[in-house]
């Protein structure tokens, strides 16, 4: 919410005792000392247990502390006993959201704003819930009559954007951020640090738009507003690596850790390249699976390096990463961290031997990973087409990723694949997406059934003559190991596609297809059906 704690706990109060163990509970409580101020709460209602602020500052209090299912009890006892203050509805209904009952949430701010319809926080609330219910629409409207009521609620602008991005307006998006930073242009950022998140906000808007310059340009004038804010560096770094600059994006890549609050282990001083001359250096994962195959390319040169490497990685990656590199030793998450002289985090590699586009290949030919033999004898057992050419479909990324509703693509989209003959179309769909298998028609052969890791996947890709897949894990697998494999992209790509080429850098076998406009994966699969046409007639 956009109150402040001490506009939160201000209250009235009745009773010298009373007034006075209140002053105690707020003092308490703006200062964050939350086990205090409830038991000082709890003293108020001891006193009188019908205490209407006493119940709602309890359920703020247990509401603060993450206990939202208390305290939306404690603030439907506040409006039991005075059901005439809005704020005990507004603070119920963001409860309620938090416990995910959302039709009673929007009942609350529907109550609320009875009371009070001219309140910009229970709009704001109220677009959170219906959000949360999908109805998007709705949310819309209630976050835009937010903003005309309070045209300072910035978390209003940012949710309201999300909403936009997802429903495709992105220039209404940049239009909100943009209204937000004309408002007061002279104002000092230390009273307004929410002017370094709005051009932060405003730069990735128009980093999805493809104007990068102007992305950039944004992100440099917050970081003159605040040179250490660990979120427009990371931005930066994205926008600099995406076009080419992997001098400077590795570098602004590093501020990856303030900006995710990443464990204490990525915080620590990193190996920077010099000779290990016997010692232990430790390679920490993190990220998504795609980033560690795409990383795991730098073990050998840390190999060289002259020291004893032991390596983290998630537990579907460790059985094949083993059969690739048995010199190294692996651990996975379930595993404490073993003892070491040196660390560095994979993804900081690039970083600490200098690489650039055009040296990537030379620094870690590829293919670097090797199937396990057990896993190839298992693929091998299965029954192949053997008069048509085998052809992997991946076509949905996990839904958690910040731009997967702008790379992933509905199975159906990829109809016009099927119609080409002699192929026989296999699904390594895993996860997400993986559903839509069964609500489809189209004749495709699903080989989730045979993958337990990577290793199996790795050992069915051997099987099929090319995949075909969205920005997925898979696709960075099939790269890893020199298959064939071309990959749909969005127009706005992944820092790593970088932007223009057909090729990459990271994995020449990897063929890219661009959208030419965000969200048209129409023109896409067209491009990929008469490519796919062209590469069958040649055989």
């Amino acid at each position: 919410m956009n109150q402040t704690r001490n506009a939160k706990i201000a209250l009235a109060g009745g009773g010298a005792a009373l007034l006075l163990l209140l002053e105690q509970a707020k003092r308490a409580h703006r200062a964050g000392r939350l086990d205090e101020a409830r038991q000082l709460y709890l003293r108020v209602l001891a006193i009188d247990v019908h205490h209407a602020d006493g119940l709602f500052l309890l359920g703020c209090e247990e509401l603060d502390a993450g206990r939202a299912e208390v305290a939306a009890r404690m603030f439907e006892r506040a409006i039991a006993v005075d059901d005439r203050r809005a704020e005990f509805f507004l603070w119920q209904a963001q409860a309620l959201r938090i416990v995910e009952r959302l039709p009673e949430s929007v009942a609350g701010c529907d109550r609320a704003l009875a009371l009070d319809a001219g309140c910009a926080e229970v709009h704001f609330e109220r677009g959170n819930a219906l959000r949360d219910l999908k109805q998007t629409c709705a949310a819309i409207a209630s976050y835009r009559r937010a903003l005309e009521l309070d045209p300072r609620l910035f978390q209003s602008y940012v949710n309201l954007g999300n909403l936009l991005l997802a429903e495709g307006e992105l220039e209404t998006a940049a239009e909100g951020y943009r209204r937000y930073l004309v408002l007061d242009p002279q104002l000092d950022p230390q009273l307004d640090p929410q002017k370094v998140d709005a051009l932060c906000c405003l730069s990735g808007v128009l980093y999805l738009q493809g104007r990068y310059v102007a992305a950039q340009a944004s992100l440099e004038e917050a970081l003159k507003l605040e040179p250490t804010n660990a979120e427009a560096r990371w931005n930066l770094a994205l926008l600099q690596l995406v076009q080419g600059d992997l001098a400077k994006g590795l570098e602004n890549f590093e501020a990856r850790y303030r900006r995710f609050g990443m464990a204490e282990e990525y915080c620590r001083p990193h190996w920077q390249g010099e000779p290990l001359a016997g010692r232990s250096i430790l390679l920490l994962d993190e990220q998504g699976l795609g980033d560690t195959i795409q990383f795991l390319r730098f073990v050998p040169k840390v190999e060289a390096a002259g020291g004893r490497v032991s390596v983290r990685v998630s537990k579907p990656l460790r059985r094949l990463a083993e059969a690739s590199w048995p010199s190294v030793a692996w651990i996975d998450a379930s595993e404490p961290l073993p003892d070491f002289d040196a660390l560095c985090p994979l993804m900081s590699l690039p970083h600490v031997f200098g690489v650039s586009v055009v040296t990537i290949s030379a620094v870690a030919e590829t293919p670097y990973l090797r199937v396990p033999e057990e896993a190839r004898q298992k693929a091998s057992s299965l029954l192949w087409e053997k008069k048509k050419r085998c052809v992997g479909l991946v076509w949905a990324g996990n839904p958690a990723h910040a731009l997967d509703r702008f790379r992933s693509i509905a199975l159906d989209a990829l109809r016009p694949l099927f119609v080409i003959p002699d192929l026989q179309f296999y699904s390594l769909q895993m996860g997400a997406g993986a559903a839509q298998r069964t609500e489809t028609d189209l004749p495709l052969i699903d080989l989730s059934a045979h993958i337990g890791d990577m290793a199996d996947t790795a050992a069915l890709l051997e099987h099929l003559d090319l995949l075909i897949g969205v920005d997925t894990s898979v696709v960075h697998l099939a790269g890893a190991l020199g298959r064939p494999v071309w990959m749909l992209t969005p127009a706005a790509p992944d820092w790593r596609w970088m932007t223009e080429r057909e090729d990459s850098p990271w994995y020449p076998s990897l063929r890219l297809f661009r959208q030419k406009k965000l969200g048209d994966w129409t023109s896409v699969v067209a491009r990929v059906a008469t490519a796919l046409r062209a590469y069958q007639q040649k055989f």
